[in-house]
């Protein structure tokens, strides 16, 4: 009876300290995402942007100019069909300040 308990409590170390070594990798992993988060979330704050408006005629005319503009490292954001002209769309571009 005696070796029994000493094999289950010998066992029940081992299961606890592969236990411990996991949850402090796992705390250690947490601090070091949180540690990104906010390294990023900082880096994120003090980009600058640069904006550009393109009014288009028509879908197809918005697009060749997005292509354009996606060369010269512009994002479009945004695009609104003008209400009161039925074919113009309105392109809303971004691109990190240079």
């Amino acid at each position: 009876m005696f070796r029994k308990q000493w094999w289950l409590t010998g066992v029940l170390m081992i299961v606890a300290a592969i236990g411990g070594c996991v949850a402090s990798s796992h705390i250690s992993l947490l601090a070091q995402v949180q540690a990104q988060r906010n390294s990023g979330s900082a880096k994120t704050s003090e980009r600058r942007w640069e904006y550009q408006v393109y009014i288009a005629p028509g879908p197809k005319d918005l697009a060749d100019h997005a292509n354009k503009l996606g060369a010269e490292g512009w994002e479009m954001s945004d695009v609104i069909m003008d209400e009161r002209i039925v074919s113009r769309y309105i392109g809303y571009f971004k691109r990190p300040k240079q």
